[in-house]
């Protein structure tokens, strides 16, 4: 399977923050609780606290609105592609083969597609912890989150954040920085954590570092159902890409999104979003 997705480049404007207004001014509604880790089922979600996304208005990051209708149109094809996908993986797992690829982006978006179906509870989870950016897309504060509830100093109620404008979207940020991030991904803590978001959540996204980077992805890779690896044709490194898609187990290859790519111009249909997509429904 494959897919692929184009921004538009417009002069200075790139998908990291910008100086431009917010999307959402709408303030702060409710506080969570303080919870034990032993709560009812559920929650996390029923406890998780509400606030608002404060996305840059020029970023690329949910684009399922009317005036950019074609962008978020090849998310949901991406959704579509995913939830008829024969593994039927629930804890999906984005990725690149290095820095700059574009995959923080996809997952926010992935989540937030997967969170317009009514019946679906969405965990977007930050676990890129050492160039952690999921809280800046969105602009939430960064702590409580996954690093806090792996050393066990917060709740996973306390952490978790439930959007206000897509109530069916939850994210749990990086957390305060750890200087051996990966012995918290390489305990009983993690593990047990991953066993109660798959009974709390229908999907969970996993934004990870890069594939070829540190030894976090691995650790992220094995209790995975699958992995959507971003391509940048103009960015990413040849040779590292190739080792990158080597490195992915077949058994949990979903498939690779192109990022930043030009119009096929074959496709027959003119570009007026920034984006566009391929693939078949075959792997």
């Amino acid at each position: 399977m494959k897919f692929a997705q184009r921004t538009a480049r417009m002069p200075g404007v790139t998908a990291s923050a910008q100086a431009s207004p917010m999307r959402s001014q709408l303030s702060l509604c409710r506080r969570a609780n303080n919870h034990s880790a032993t709560a009812t089922p559920h929650a996390a979600a029923a406890h998780a606290r509400v606030l608002p996304l404060q996305v840059q208005s020029t970023a690329p990051i949910l684009i399922f609105d009317q005036q950019k209708s074609r962008a978020g149109e090849q998310y949901r094809i991406l959704r579509t592609k995913i939830l008829h996908h024969p593994i039927n993986p629930r804890l999906i797992l984005i990725s690149s083969p290095g820095p700059g690829d574009g995959k923080t982006v996809t997952a926010i978006n992935l989540a937030g597609a997967l969170s317009l179906k009514s019946e679906s509870k969405v965990l977007l989870v930050d676990s890129d912890f050492r160039r952690s950016s999921v809280h800046k897309e969105l602009g939430f504060p960064v702590s409580p989150g996954l690093s806090d509830v792996l050393s066990g100093s917060v709740a996973l109620e306390q952490a978790v954040i439930r959007t206000q404008q897509y109530p069916n979207l939850y994210v749990l940020t990086a957390g305060e920085g750890r200087r051996n991030p990966s012995e918290l991904l390489d305990s009983g803590m993690w593990r047990t954590l991953v066993a109660r978001l798959r009974k709390e959540f229908q999907y969970i996204i996993l934004d990870s570092p890069p594939i070829a980077a540190v030894a976090d992805y691995l650790l992220l890779q094995e209790v995975c159902d699958g992995v959507v690896v971003v391509i940048r044709p103009d960015h990413t490194n040849r040779k590292m890409c190739k080792s990158t898609l080597e490195t992915v187990p077949p058994q949990k290859m979903i498939g690779a999104i192109m990022n930043c790519v030009e119009d096929w111009f074959l496709s027959g249909v003119a570009s007026t979003s920034g984006y566009y997509y391929y693939g078949n429904a075959e792997n």
